[in-house]
């Protein structure tokens, strides 16, 4: 069992307008990733302006979780990080990260910008 897994509907709880954009983008994340990845998202706890996005990997078992406020971007962002993660967790360079290669990867660092000096 995942250890983010819903013990009641939470969206079920508060306002219709976003319960229903977070079903759409749980669905539409389904669909992107596959059966793969086990995907929850609801609106988070006490406050009915805020989401909360879960993402396990049943093969490798690394989860990834994010928060924050829904506003109009909120889906294509969503979908972007999805297709991110997919991306990272279906890569070789995860395949090796998460093998016994004494040479393998320890730490993923593609995306940072170093700093300007």
């Amino acid at each position: 069992m995942p250890p983010f897994a819903p013990t009641a509907p939470a969206t079920a709880l508060h306002d219709d307008g976003h319960t229903s954009l977070l079903d759409l983008v749980q669905r539409h994340l389904a669909a992107l990733l596959g059966s793969r990845y086990t995907i929850i998202l609801a609106i988070s706890g006490d406050a009915p302006d805020q989401y909360h996005l879960a993402i396990q990997d049943s093969h490798s078992g690394v989860s990834l979780e994010d928060s924050g406020n829904i506003d109009s971007g909120l889906a294509e962002r969503l979908v972007a990080m999805g297709a991110q993660v997919k991306a990272m967790l279906e890569s070789d360079t995860f395949a090796r990260m998460s093998s016994h290669d004494p040479t393998r990867p320890l730490v993923w660092l593609k995306g940072i910008e170093p700093p300007i000096h």
